[in-house]
């Protein structure tokens, strides 16, 4: 016990000493601070009892009235900075030709394909993933959300003008704004959002209207929702009608097409004429000056509240923050009796306060503006500093890494578009193999069938049937590229269809009977469930994957080997199913270091220059691209010289 207490009393005083040796550090901020300090707090003790009044109104006003404004001013940066990012996207939608073209042509069914592909490609670019349009002509409403589940059924419903809901549209359509912003809450989609509307026009006439939304839920547990309760920020429109506010109930839903006596407003929550009047004439002043923060005392439900009111101008809405009077208050009570004990050490916290604010607080403040600057992507910055102390060397730092930020953020746009143009190229090139190949490879498909019925024998035979399988092979090839660059880019849709899991496997099985059998290897199907009648799968994508399997299990093992084949069933609810699929085969099974790269493209395990199996590293990865489109998951289990399990799991519907 004697030693660990004397470790302990060593180790305290250690890192007392330290502590002591930072303060008296003549380039810290602490020896700076102390230098000034001390003299003055002995001279404080003469004025102490006639300016402690004074100091303590000054100090809770000026901190209730600092606070208001930084925090109305750094909400203001955190609204706009998602949605103006939105709003550029939306106008940018609206201006594009194949949108105006489709709208101008409805029916046109190319137009309609080409312009519902680009609604797809900005709904992947969108924060919330969802877009709308409404063609004028029609009053035919296109949606689809993050979910993508109005995939290739994007027409949800026709507006009407009789309709309350759809009030909306027609009021849009009466503002000379290009974009406008409504808080609605949508019954026929069952989503609530602050929706960004932006005009669709050709040659100065409106053809629709098309835009976004953003999540109101999540956008208001973003921007708004304080955990202190002294706190309370809302967002209004240019009549005071609520858009956002931390509790839903106070939001005025659909306030582009109410009349103003309809509306929640802020002025329902003051009850004094007056200061309802003031507010008004205050938000005119505001409005009036762009970067002003308007500051003003009013009470809100009977609460003296100090209100900081900013305008934004690009969407006719001020943001509010609200904190209660008595935030800053020491008590009135605690005062008078403090002042004789604690008037000196108030007063030394107050003089030191402005050193610390001259020393550091202006300093960091200026850092913070800095960073609200870049989070609105501005990199011109005004920070060099002289010092040579802490925050000197911080305003430095943080000037180096603004400037790597920002030749990052170049180098990853310029990657960005070119990653792009990359995968344009792909699908072109995809694209134009089929057709250039398909062609002659359908005349050499069918020339050499014609030479087999003519009863070739011998050499000739021979030749013209490896010619024929080469061919068969290799527009099998091309297909199966096809295919798997349609279901990358998600353009392969599935089919659910009835499932009847003894014939779907007896079939696999007879695909590669005749594969086995050359190779002297045993196929076994194996079922493990009770016969089902209602099961229902995309069986194309489903048997395409398991083939893919079976012919990869079939090549790796060896002559006289055994392959097998079995499923087994999982209920998941009243409605699904899942299945789980095991290829199992006797085969020269795989490496650790070979499980990593198994699902690469185009890799082989054979990767020699004398390669004895073939294939050219598609197989499983393309199953496993067609099984992860069916949300299900493919994994193996191996070890050198032991064969390989091969796992497929998806889910299935017992009902369509």
């Amino acid at each position: 016990m004697f030693n660990l207490n004397t470790t302990h009393i060593k180790k305290e005083t250690k890192n007392k000493e330290m502590l002591f040796n930072s303060i008296l550090k003549r380039n810290s901020l602490n020896y700076r601070f102390l230098r000034i300090v001390i003299p003055i707090s002995v001279l404080s003790f003469i004025f102490i009892f006639f300016i402690f009044e004074v100091l303590i109104t000054n100090i809770s006003n000026s901190l209730s009235e600092r606070f208001v404004g930084q925090k109305v001013i750094y909400d203001k940066g955190r609204m706009l900075s998602p949605l103006l990012n939105e709003i550029n996207l939306a106008k940018n939608l609206a201006k594009n030709d194949t949108i105006i073209q489709w709208a101008l042509d409805e029916q046109d069914t190319l137009k309609k394909i080409n312009g519902l592909t680009q609604l797809e490609t900005f709904r992947k670019i969108f924060k919330d993933q969802s877009y709308f349009f409404v063609i004028e002509q029609s009053g035919n409403y296109y949606f689809n959300d993050a979910k993508n589940q109005y995939q290739n059924n994007q027409l949800r419903y026709t507006l009407s003008e009789s309709k309350e809901k759809d009030s909306w549209y027609y009021a849009t359509k009466k503002s000379p704004k290009d974009c406008q912003l409504n808080v609605n809450n949508d019954p026929e989609l069952s989503v609530t959002k602050v929706w960004i509307n932006c005009l669709v026009k050709h040659q100065h006439k409106i053809i629709g209207i098309i835009g976004t939304g953003i999540d109101l839920s999540q956008y208001v547990q973003e921007v708004l929702v304080n955990h202190d309760n002294t706190l309370l920020n809302m967002i209004v429109d240019k009549n005071g009608a609520i858009q956002a506010h931390p509790n839903i109930e106070n939001i005025d839903f659909h306030s582009i097409s109410k009349e103003d006596a309809d509306k929640k407003t802020i002025y329902n929550l003051i009850h004094s004429p007056k200061e309802r009047n003031e507010l008004k004439i205050t938000f005119n002043e505001t409005k009036q000056q762009t970067d002003f923060v308007s500051k003003l005392f009013i009470h809100i439900n009977g609460i003296k509240t100090l209100i900081g009111i900013s305008y934004i101008q690009e969407f006719d809405w001020f943001n509010l923050t609200l904190v209660k009077t008595d935030t800053w208050s020491l008590g009135k009570f605690f005062v008078p009796l403090a002042a004789l004990v604690f008037g000196s050490i108030i007063l030394i916290f107050f003089i030191s306060t402005l050193i610390n604010h001259k020393l550091v607080l202006s300093r960091i403040y200026h850092l913070n503006h800095a960073t609200n600057k870049i989070k609105l992507n501005e990199f011109t910055l005004d920070l060099k500093d002289e010092s040579s102390d802490e925050i000197g060397q911080l305003s430095n730092n943080f000037i180096e890494m603004t400037n790597i930020i920002q030749q990052k953020q170049s180098e990853l746009f310029q990657a960005k578009i070119f990653a792009e143009q990359a995968n344009q190229i792909k699908s072109q090139f995809l694209s134009n193999l089929s057709h250039e190949t398909r062609t002659p490879m359908s005349i050499i498909l069918g020339m050499t069938d014609l030479a087999l019925k003519k009863g070739l024998e011998g050499k000739e035979r021979n030749y013209v049937e490896k010619a024929n399988t080469a061919a068969r092979n290799l527009s099998q090839l091309i297909e199966k590229m096809l295919d798997f660059s349609e279901i990358e880019a998600g353009k392969k849709s599935i089919n659910a269809e009835k499932l009847d899991l003894d014939s779907f496997l007896n079939e696999l099985k007879l695909n590669f009977d005749h594969e086995a059998l050359a190779k002297q290897i045993t196929i076994t199907v194996i079922n493990e469930n009770e016969p089902v009648d209602d099961y229902y799968a995309d069986k194309k994508h489903l048997h395409t994957a398991l083939s893919e399997l079976l012919e990869n299990a079939i090549k790796f093992t060896p002559n006289e080997g055994e392959v097998f084949l079995s499923v087994s069933t999982e209920p998941l609810g009243d409605d699904e199913i899942g299945l789980h699929f095991k290829v199992k085969d006797t085969g020269i099974g795989i490496s650790e270091e070979q499980k990593h790269h198994l699902f690469q493209l185009f890799f082989q395990i054979d990767g020699s220059n004398t390669r004895k199996f073939g294939g050219v590293g598609l197989g499983l990865i393309y199953a496993k691209t067609i099984i992860e489109s069916m949300n299900g998951k493919i994994w193996v289990e191996s070890e050198p010289g032991e064969g390989s399990t091969f796992h497929l799991e998806v889910i299935i519907k017992k009902h369509l």
